[in-house]
């Protein structure tokens, strides 16, 4: 076994022959070179390094490895540079206390973050909430970012939602917190700005994002309201918030000028936020506000999975009807709260830029000719939108074009398979609860009643 250990001394056998060992390694004397002219030491004798030729294609290898490296690096960045900016939204100049982030870098390809850092138009600035003590109490907390998340789902006539955006801002809504929630079936056809203004599911991402200053995120596609709610119960819960609100797009909002003392819209709504999250005992029970029924309402997570999801087979009318009733048959509360003057509305008013914001020179006081002009408007718009009733819907078939664009269905079948989908959903909830009663409580309904077949008349 030690022969082949120990170093051997050779020679050559013949001019052509191999080398051969001189003597036994046992009988002859060890010395340090194996091979005739050899000069490695001692060391290198019980190592064969590898050939010249070895090492040249196994530094090849390295080489391609390397660059390989380098070029999916350099790729992955030049993707990472034509995704929307969604990071460290920045307030826009009218709200510098405010910083707040919407997402992650690697995260959400549906969502689109404000463009820029000044956004238009300005905000009167009696109603730019700079400083509360309800504010710095949740500012304090540091409970969620943003703060006060506010969804607008959309999705046809883009007039009747700019007019409800342009409302919150001007009423001191951070601009950078309010998210449109588009939902309209057309995939990227918006954000690539492939669909005509005339189409009923466009929504014009410059103006909303580099102008106004909101963020939009998509939903992958078309989703019924009660989907849709579902939708944001999830949102809110992958990115860790308690709370949020949700409105609609055919409200305008404004601050009550005339109460004394003054209090901007948002203000309200922020020592409202204030007020619950102090609640204690049964008025922490709370899983949601309104704020003039549900055009706005506020939202509290972490009490949603006592009651669950909303029935998407209720698609549309009465699906909120079964979740409110059952939340409160869970024992939350459903109350409601004031925040300012909220409208419900059926058209757009002219200029709703200018009605909304005035000249900068009327932004200092509140309660203005303006103001005054612009609410009695919205209360005539508000009074006469059910009368007659079928005005109550007649702006969301107010554009009925956009034939052979992308993605889009027709404007017509759309509006009608639209009511036959909601009356089937009416039909179901009558199946589910025995009753077409909205007041599931007011008619002894309990939450083990949900479809109990009826017991036969005699």
């Amino acid at each position: 076994m030690l022969q082949h250990f120990i170093p051997q001394k050779w020679k050559r056998g013949g001019r052509f022959g191999p080398y051969v060992p001189l003597k036994s390694p046992i009988e002859g004397r060890h010395d340090d070179l194996p091979y005739p002219g050899s000069k490695r030491s001692s060391i290198t004798n019980y190592i064969r390094l590898p050939s010249t030729r070895t090492i040249v294609v196994l530094l090849c290898l390295l080489m391609e490895l390397f660059i390989g490296y380098v070029i999916g690096w350099w790729h992955a960045k030049a993707n990472i540079k034509q995704r929307p900016h969604i990071p460290g939204v920045k307030p826009c100049i009218d709200d510098p206390h405010y910083r707040r982030t919407f997402g992650s870098e690697d995260g959400d390809w549906f969502f689109h973050a404000p463009i820029g850092e000044t956004h238009y138009p300005a905000v009167p600035r009696y109603n730019v909430l700079l400083r509360s003590d309800a504010l710095s109490e949740l500012m304090a907390s540091r409970q969620q970012s943003p703060l006060t998340p506010l969804f607008i789902p959309f999705t046809r006539n883009h007039k009747m939602l700019e007019q409800a955006v342009l409302s919150y801002i001007a009423a001191g809504w951070p601009r950078y917190e309010i998210i449109v929630l588009e939902n309209t079936g057309t995939m990227d056809a918006n954000p690539k700005g492939l669909l005509a203004d005339d189409n009923p599911f466009y929504l014009n991402y410059d103006l909303l994002r580099q102008r106004y200053g909101v963020s939009i995120l998509r939903t992958p596609t078309l989703l019924s309201f009660a989907q849709l709610q579902n939708y944001m119960i999830s949102t809110a819960m992958s990115r860790g918030w308690d709370h949020y609100f949700w409105s609609h797009q055919d409200i305008a909002v404004m601050s009550n000028e005339t109460a004394v003392p003054f209090k901007p819209f948002y203000g309200n709504i922020i020592e409202s936020l204030a007020r619950l999250k102090k609640a204690k005992g049964k008025k922490a029970r709370w899983v949601g506000r309104f704020y003039a029924f549900d055009w706005l309402t506020l939202i509290n997570v972490n009490q949603l999975v006592k009651v669950g999801a909303w029935d998407t087979f209720i698609p549309y009318y009465n699906t909120d009807c079964d979740w409110y009733e059952r939340a409160r048959l869970t024992g939350l509360t459903v109350e409601d709260d004031k925040a300012g003057l909220i409208f419900d509305l059926h058209k757009v008013i002219d200029e709703p830029e200018k009605r909304f914001f005035g000249m900068e020179a009327e932004n200092d006081s509140p309660n203005s000719e303006r103001f005054q002009g612009l609410r009695d408007l919205l209360s005539e718009i508000h009074a006469n939108k059910s009368i007659p009733k079928a005005e109550r819907n007649s702006w969301q078939s107010e554009f009925m074009g956009g034939k052979g664009d992308p993605w889009t269905y027709d404007p017509e079948g759309f509006q009608k398979a639209w009511w036959l989908t909601a009356e089937r959903g009416r039909d179901i909830y009558k199946k589910k609860w025995d009753t077409s009663e909205c007041s599931l409580i007011s008619v002894g309904k309990k939450l083990q009643d949900a479809w109990v077949e009826p017991k036969p008349t005699e």
